[in-house]
């Protein structure tokens, strides 16, 4: 994915994310087979359910499909960042202050 259909789809995820009380924590656009998958996970402190995910789902694919900045079809899937979450901003650690952790060196 280019830098700059990667910086518009932050953009559109962040402002839905804001507006719907979630925090966007990775976007990823990966090609499996013959398909194209965005995957979005989103967070939130009291935790992520299926009815979040659906909600954010409705309104960001909505958005895509008026703005479309992936050029080709693809398959949109909204989720939570699960037991395995990345780490990335100081926020997601202060947040799991005293909860054990697997590091992980490459």
């Amino acid at each position: 994915m280019s830098q700059k259909v990667k910086t518009v789809l932050w953009e559109l995820a962040k402002k839905i994310g804001e507006e719907l009380g979630y925090e966007v924590v990775e976007i990823v656009l990966t090609k499996e087979g013959s398909s194209r998958i965005l995957r979005i996970f989103i967070d939130h402190p009291e935790g992520i359910g299926i009815k979040d995910c659906e909600a954010f789902s409705q309104q960001l694919s909505a958005i895509l499909d008026e703005k479309d900045p992936i050029s080709s079809s693809y398959l949109l899937e909204v989720s939570s960042p699960g037991i395995d979450r990345p780490l990335t901003k100081p926020e997601h650690f202060r947040r799991f202050v005293g909860q054990w952790v697997e590091l992980k060196l490459y």
